[in-house]
């Protein structure tokens, strides 16, 4: 079995939908691979916590990155 990883992703689309079409194209592209854990939006802004393997969480640039309770629960805890 591949060892899966979790992550959340941010992007937002105030002056361009570059990244935001980005994500979903990625999505599409590893569609049964990743899954969609939970998904956000503010309108403008879009979070989502994805669990998939290493080589589709590679693609993701390193700056929508962000640290949760999904993806480094660790640090949550008290």
């Amino acid at each position: 079995m591949q060892n899966l990883k979790r992550v959340t992703i941010y992007v937002d689309h105030v002056d361009s939908s570059m990244n935001l079409d980005f994500v979903q194209a990625w999505l599409k592209k590893w569609e049964g691979k990743v899954r969609v854990a939970d998904y956000s939006t503010g309108g403008w802004e879009h979070t989502w916590d994805i669990e998939g393997p290493e080589d589709a969480v590679s693609e993701i640039p390193a700056e929508w990155l962000r640290e949760s309770e999904w993806s480094n629960p660790e640090l949550f805890r008290t």
